[in-house]
């Protein structure tokens, strides 16, 4: 799966020399988890992503704008929050929360003050769900959507 593109000479869609002539790109996002399946079927019904393969420890979902997704399966709980996560931009933050929810996914507890909405996938891998357009963030890095404070409510009926 990792040698599949759509760019040609094995290079992502999009895929650009950028600064300093670099021939490094983004290939796939690859998700530690003990139970690849179960994050595979969240994931591709979250971003309506079909599997299409099983190769050893991994599954794989179809690429996507260039950039493929894996679940490669590890014995190591997760412990800590991720050093590195997904923001997936929607237009209806609540009614996608909820979807999350339904899927098995979760809101992340702690980050409240921060003004992002932070979700969990069902092995608690962190991402946020923000809206389309412009986000601003203050000097502390809390999030303001639109200009304006968002107050993502702890419930999504409120």
């Amino acid at each position: 799966m990792w040698g599949s593109s759509a760019g040609g000479a094995g290079r992502p869609r999009g895929y650009d020399r950028g600064v300093g002539g670099s021939s490094a790109a983004v290939s796939h996002v690859i998700i530690d988890c003990n139970d690849p399946e179960r994050l595979a079927s969240f994931w591709g019904a979250l971003l309506g992503r079909a599997v299409v393969a099983r190769t050893g420890p991994y599954v794989w979902l179809s690429r996507e704008e260039g950039l493929g997704m894996g679940f490669q399966q590890v014995a190591d709980p997760k412990i800590v929050k991720n050093r590195l996560h997904l923001d997936l931009a929607t237009p209806d933050l609540m009614a996608e929360r909820r979807r999350v929810e339904q899927l098995g996914g979760r809101r992340a507890e702690g980050y409240e003050a921060g003004g992002f909405l932070v979700m969990a996938d069902p092995e608690g891998n962190e991402f946020c769900l923000i809206p389309e357009g412009r986000i601003d963030v203050d000097d502390q890095g809390r999030a303001t959507y639109g200009g304006e404070g968002l107050s993502v409510p702890t419930r999504p009926d409120r």
